[in-house]
């Protein structure tokens, strides 16, 4: 347990420090954006995705030197959140359009297929792989494996990144979301899964007193997209792919119902029609247009009723933990 420590403590520090130095930088450089849901929409830097993947970077290197048999793993990983961090950092910057930023996304798979294609026996990635899947044991799904493996990573890099609707949500949901992959790691004796869940969660755990209520700095697309594509990256290569779905279920259902009520990958900055608005006292409520995207907060308010900001925070993580049971409780099912 002193090595998976060792590992979170690495990518913890290293986030802790260098967010408040990203924040810093962002702001003297005006990549800020406006904090719409809170009075007078004060300007919070973002990029803090940036600092996230200083912690990886960290944890990936103490990783490799600890846990050496699983450093192709490791660095894959790290590859992968390497290609995701360069789009996030161009969408940040330059602001790409939906179907752009989607399509780039897909390349993040690269790393994997490289790794799957030259070391097959120490990724597992056969040709014929089976993903194991609860009750029914290992799928045949042999060639459609590899058709839907590109959405492994640009899937919940995509949808991590547009949950991230309020302040904390994005960092609080993946960490609620690693603790189900821990838990069912350790149920599975899933090494590898723990080894490269640890990568994660010191990074995460070092940037959230920075990003939870009210957010100093904000994650940006870079935290979005490397986060949601890691914990993909995280899923197909330790043979987790069942539990991190149901485990990012809200995630999942929420890109699922935007992009199908828009047809197609829009960039929200693009939306015609907003999901909810705001009240005077800053409580917001769901929009009753038919043309409005649905969404996950869109559908808590239909519910609900009206809310603030913090109530809708709560309500949100209320439904990840929720879903990361179920993802434990899947764990058990393929013992």
């Amino acid at each position: 347990m002193l090595e998976y420590a060792a590992v979170a403590s690495a990518g913890f520090l290293a986030s802790l420090v260098s967010t408040p130095l990203v924040a810093k930088i962002a702001k003297e450089k005006g990549i800020v954006r406006p904090d719409v849901h809170k009075p007078g929409e004060p300007l919070v830097p973002t990029l803090g995705g940036i600092a996230v993947l200083a912690g990886i970077t960290c944890s990936s290197t103490v990783a490799c030197a600890l846990f050496s048999e699983y450093r192709l793993q490791v660095l894959t990983l790290l590859a992968t959140s390497l290609i995701l961090a360069a789009i996030g950092l161009a969408d940040d910057v330059l602001v790409l359009r939906g179907m752009t930023k989607t399509c780039l996304t897909v390349l993040a798979i690269a790393p994997i297929l490289l790794a799957g294609y030259l070391y097959p026996a120490e990724t597992g990635l056969w040709l014929y792989y089976r993903p194991p899947a609860p009750i029914v044991g290992r799928l045949r799904l042999t060639i459609l494996y590899w058709l839907l493996l590109p959405l492994a990573v640009a899937g919940p890099a995509n949808a991590m990144n547009m949950i991230d609707a309020f302040n904390g949500v994005m960092t609080s949901t993946t960490l609620i979301s690693l603790v189900a992959l821990v838990a069912s790691s350790i149920v599975l004796g899933n090494r590898l899964c723990l080894v490269l869940s640890a990568i994660l969660i010191g990074p995460l755990l070092g940037f959230l007193p920075f990003n939870v209520y009210p957010s100093k700095i904000f994650a940006g697309d870079v935290g979005g997209l490397v986060v949601g594509g890691a914990l993909g990256a995280v899923a197909v290569l330790s043979k987790m792919e069942f539990v991190t779905m149901v485990a990012l279920m809200p995630e999942i259902l929420n890109a699922f119902y935007v992009v199908s009520s828009v047809r197609g990958f829009v960039e929200h900055r693009e939306l015609g029609e907003k999901p909810t608005y705001m009240l005077p006292d800053y409580r917001l409520r769901p929009s009753a247009s038919p043309r409005a995207p649905i969404t996950l907060t869109r559908m808590l308010l239909l519910f609900g009723g009206e809310g603030g900001e913090v109530e809708l925070i709560k309500a949100i993580l209320a439904v990840q933990a929720v879903s990361a049971l179920l993802a434990f409780a899947t764990s058990l099912l393929m013992l």
